[in-house]
């Protein structure tokens, strides 16, 4: 599954997520998506790929990822072709968009 880490350099916080099925990008293959953190831009050009529901009755919050929205977030955050993002193992995607989901919760 995907993991978080973080580079030792703190002026440049990277989120690694590692992969256990490689994908190629670039022509080459990869076995991990170094990806930056999002900014406000990033959520005004794709939209907020993280949708939060409260749901009274239940007194709950519903989280629901949009997958096309956050496939395009992976892309660009991990600067890899959304071609590459669409061949990622399901549970590589799932992973990724879990580790991923936190920048785009209400904080």
């Amino acid at each position: 599954m995907a993991e978080e880490a973080e580079e030792t350099d703190r002026s440049d916080k990277k989120i690694i997520l590692r992969l256990n099925k490689p994908i190629m990008a670039h022509g080459e293959e990869i076995k991990e998506i170094s990806c930056r953190e999002p900014t406000a831009r990033d959520i005004m050009d794709i939209g907020n790929p993280v949708h939060v529901e409260y749901v009274a009755e239940e007194d709950k919050s519903v989280v629901t990822i949009n997958d096309k929205r956050m496939g395009l977030m992976i892309s660009r955050l991990g600067e890899i072709p959304p071609s590459s993002v669409r061949s990622m193992a399901t549970r590589d995607f799932a992973g990724a968009a879990w580790v991923l989901q936190n920048f785009f919760l209400p904080g």
